[in-house]
């Protein structure tokens, strides 16, 4: 039964890992405005490259998550101070963090850490941020890679 719970998670997570939820909106200020009217009714934010690298600046403690795997990871490069953590470790709720603690997630282009941002919002997170686009839209942004 655990086996089969994860096959279909499994395959649930395969079919958005690749999309990104918020595409066809902007970054410019009316696509900015409809991310903060979401943030303020699910408590979801999804934030352009240039407003997450404001909030990694600013937000004290906060930690960055990759949700890629480890191959993505060696193929394409991470932002610095990125730790590497597995999706199915969100979905079951292993961060082992505490609540208020701010985190950013990505993911390749903005899917998986979408989804993962909910997970984290369900579990009780308080400050949760996706990065729109993911490490696609930080490398067409010029951003260094490590």
């Amino acid at each position: 039964m655990k086996r089969s719970l994860s096959i279909v998670l499994f395959a649930a997570l395969s079919l958005v890992s690749c999309s990104n939820d918020n595409q066809g909106e902007s970054s410019s200020s009316k696509g900015e405005g409809k991310n903060i009217i979401a943030a303020q009714q699910t408590g979801l934010r999804s934030v352009p490259v240039r407003q997450a690298m404001q909030l990694m600046q600013s937000k004290k403690g906060m930690l960055l998550l990759d949700v890629r795997t480890e191959q993505e990871q060696r193929m394409n490069g991470t932002i610095e101070g990125a730790y590497l953590v597995p999706i199915w470790a969100i979905m079951q709720n292993k961060l082992n963090l505490p609540l208020e603690t701010p985190i950013m997630l990505f993911c390749a282009v903005g899917g998986r850490s979408y989804w993962a941002d909910q997970l984290l919002v369900r579990h009780g997170y308080k400050e949760v941020y996706n990065l729109e686009g993911g490490i696609d839209a930080w490398k067409k942004a010029g951003l260094p890679l490590k």
